[in-house]
């Protein structure tokens, strides 16, 4: 699963053929926000079932997507509810 392509394929054959509740993006699934738009909306359409999608994207230390049109806040400059929404 060297290439961003194929771990996106391997993922999606996995989710078509086993009971899989849940997946958790890592950075190869994560090149752009596009390629994981995409790769979401593929994961929706061939699970059987409902399937969970995480990604572990909590700004400042970690950021899957490195895109700047994807910027999150990093949950420690969030200072209101109205942030935080």
């Amino acid at each position: 699963m060297n290439e961003p392509a194929d771990s996106a394929s391997q993922l999606a054959n996995m989710v078509a053929d086993s009971k899989i509740g849940g997946v958790m993006l890592m950075g190869a699934n994560t090149v752009t926000p596009q390629a994981t738009a995409g790769l979401v909306t593929e994961l929706r359409l061939t699970a059987k079932e409902s399937l969970f999608i995480g990604i572990d994207q909590e700004g400042g230390i970690v950021n899957r997507i490195t895109d700047p049109a994807f910027n999150l806040t990093s949950q420690t400059e969030i200072t209101s509810v109205e942030q935080a929404e």
